[in-house]
């Protein structure tokens, strides 16, 4: 023992933790889901990454390899997503729908108020799919969201160069391609949940970017602000942890942030404003009342999930087991007199913040899925800095890097990756109607029985789903026709003609 850890900082409780890891990874890969084959994968990687860690080789070619691996592990998993093409849900049934019969500046601008928000990133997706036959469609929208979907990783991976240590830079850009979180099947390859993506993305630059140092990657940080900012309140809420990191370091460049961030709040505002005046918001959004037991199930499942994987999400027994492991993280932080303390206050206001979000604009109380996505991945930042502080912290890291790897042995749902039997391509949907068959073009997620999800190629307007038009009553029209300048314009009148 003294020989392995002579000259080292490492302390008990790190290996500690490190001995809580091991026993978790264990526990997950025996687990009778994960095929021999994806064990024996899974342990090689895991070997490999050791090796390679000792022989201090894990460099700028080994991400390359890791995020390549990954776009074929998900090509590998879904192939009709990516050789045919889906839409999903209301990107299909909604947005596409209303761009078919509408011009091209509508369609940029379109605002089904019912969400409360503006979704500039699915919009801008489902007009560049104008431009193309409709064929190509659905297509588009799968390979541009998968593209917004690598932005977390490659953006830890380009603004923490020369500021981390080289090796745990690389795991942890490993780890963001697979994190459990970031890999809900709900939000997988879908324009209207890239807001996800771009949310994790806005903390990531928000915590580790801004810095003015290079030109290109300055304006990269920039257009990922206003596609985030204009796509949901997952991105404008960050905005208080840049001005305290900006308190801290006067050098940050703060020009265009503020002016896309104020530009947006009163684009958000104003959609906010009609929708809750005019009684559009969907479900019990802004109903929901602080609910300290929710709070906290948040808090458990929120580092659950990147710790033990999405299998034992609904496990209480884990979710206290995550709870002990969070507390005992934050001991560690508070013990360690090296570390700047001020990186983690920024991650946990910004994990705060997301958390109000969420308790006051979801609806229902069911945390998974694109409610969890966000919230989960910025608190697991606290372990993921932590790690890249401490001296072997790149041991735990191959490890939770491991885990994450585990995780795709769960996500088997035909509901959304497997066609089977209640599945038609894009293509034989339209031959389908080009031969007077069918009127209409399903969209994921199918199954078996009537479609929720469809779009009428004769009358082509939006389209909600039963259950949605069930609550939405008669104001289908109002909350599915309106444009962001509409919503504009009204709110103008009505402040002018109370």
């Amino acid at each position: 023992m003294n020989t392995i850890f002579k000259n080292s900082n490492i302390t008990i409780p790190g290996i500690l933790l490190l001995l809580i890891l091991q026993v978790s990874f264990l526990q997950l890969i025996i687990d009778a889901n994960t095929s021999a084959y994806k064990k024996i994968i899974i342990l090689g990687v895991t070997f490999i990454m050791l090796i390679l860690s000792y022989l201090d080789k894990i460099d700028n070619k080994i991400y390359l390899l890791t995020l390549i691996s990954y776009l074929l592990f998900l090509i590998q998993r879904s192939p009709e997503i990516f050789a045919e093409g889906r839409f999903f849900a209301e990107e299909g049934a909604i947005y596409w729908s209303y761009s078919l019969v509408n011009s091209k500046i509508d369609t940029l601008l379109y605002t089904p108020v019912i969400a409360g928000y503006y979704l500039f990133a699915s919009n801008f997706q489902i007009l560049i799919t104008t431009f193309f036959p409709i064929n190509f469609s659905p297509l588009i929208t799968v390979w541009l969201s998968l593209i917004i979907s690598l932005l977390p990783s490659i953006l830890f991976f380009v603004l923490t160069n020369n500021k981390l240590d080289n090796k745990k830079r690389i795991i942890i850009s490993q780890i963001l391609l697979f994190l459990p979180s970031l890999n809900f099947l709900e939000i997988f390859v879908n324009s209207i949940n890239s807001q996800t993506y771009l949310g994790v993305s806005v903390f990531i630059i928000y915590i580790y970017g801004l810095e003015g140092k290079n030109k290109n990657i300055t304006v990269f940080e920039n257009i990922i602000l206003i596609f985030g900012s204009l796509s949901s309140y997952y991105s404008l809420i960050l905005f208080p942890v840049f001005l305290f990191r900006y308190m801290e370091n006067r050098n940050l460049r703060t020009k265009f942030p503020l002016i896309i961030w104020i530009f947006s709040v009163f684009i958000q505002i104003n959609v906010l404003y009609f929708s809750y005046f005019n009684n559009a918001l969907y479900g019990d959004k802004f109903t929901n009342k602080i609910d300290f037991q929710y709070l906290l199930l948040i808090i458990k499942k929120s580092f659950l999930v990147n710790l033990f994987t999405e299998y034992f999400l609904r496990d209480s027994f884990i979710q206290n087991i995550s709870l002990i492991i969070l507390l005992l993280v934050l001991f560690l932080i508070i013990k360690n007199k090296t570390t700047d303390k001020y990186v983690y206050f920024l991650i946990l206001l910004s994990f705060a913040l997301e958390v109000v979000l969420i308790i006051i604009g979801q609806a229902g109380q069911d945390f998974i899925g694109r409610y969890a996505a966000v919230p989960s991945t910025i608190l697991f930042f606290l372990l993921l800095h932590y790690l890249s502080q401490i001296n072997y912290g790149h041991l735990f890291l191959i490890f939770i890097f491991s885990i994450t790897l585990i995780n795709t042995s769960y996500q088997n749902s035909s509901y959304f990756i497997n066609c089977e039997d209640y599945c038609s391509s894009w293509e034989n949907q339209l031959e389908e109607y080009n031969n007077g068959n069918s009127k209409i073009i399903i969209h994921w997620p199918i199954g078996e029985g009537d479609p929720y999800w469809y779009t009428d190629l004769e009358t082509p307007l939006p389209n909600p789903a039963p259950f949605q038009k069930e609550a939405i009553g008669t104001n289908i029209d109002l909350v599915y026709d309106l444009t962001l300048l509409d919503i504009v314009k009204s709110n103008f009148q009505l402040r002018a003609n109370p």
